[in-house]
């Protein structure tokens, strides 16, 4: 079974590349010995997303359900009454696949488990991307300082 795991441990982005929703940084960064890649994306529009991160799978095209699993950490959480969605999707999406929230409660400064979840990635696309999106009225600014670690995509 499929399953593709990336830590960054000693640079290595194994096949991930920074996204065009990515502003600013989009590198790698090591902290007490443990590497990751940091950035400031941008939510874009209601109607537009944009990935931080991104890559191309060296898989077939399939039916098969896969989840993609990672952590985050935020340095500033959102105002009350404020959030965000970190989403998961395939290029020329219809809809986002996996959501994870990102409210005033989401912890600082640490690692955070993303939502679980599984979908049809792989059926019109060999691509997954990783990004933040926004509703109308739901969070200002509308760029946001995230890191990503440890991702894996999992065949189900």
């Amino acid at each position: 079974m499929f399953d593709d795991f990336t830590s960054f441990k000693n640079n290595n982005w194994n096949g991930w590349k920074t996204g065009s929703g990515t502003v600013e940084r989009g590198v790698l960064e090591t902290e007490r010995g443990n590497t990751y890649w940091a950035g400031l994306v941008d939510m874009g529009t209601p109607t537009q997303f944009e990935p931080a991160i991104k890559k191309v799978f060296d898989i077939e095209l399939s039916n098969k359900s896969y989840s993609v699993e990672y952590q985050f950490r935020i340095r500033t959480a959102p105002e009350l009454n404020q959030h965000f969605l970190i989403a998961v999707t395939v290029p020329r999406h219809q809809d986002f696949r996996l959501n994870t929230y990102v409210e005033h409660e989401t912890p600082i400064n640490q690692w955070v488990d993303s939502k679980s979840g599984s979908s049809l990635f792989f059926s019109g696309s060999k691509e997954i991307w990783i990004g933040l999106w926004r509703s109308p009225g739901s969070i200002n600014p509308p760029q946001w300082a995230i890191e990503f670690d440890n991702i894996r995509v999992r065949e189900r």
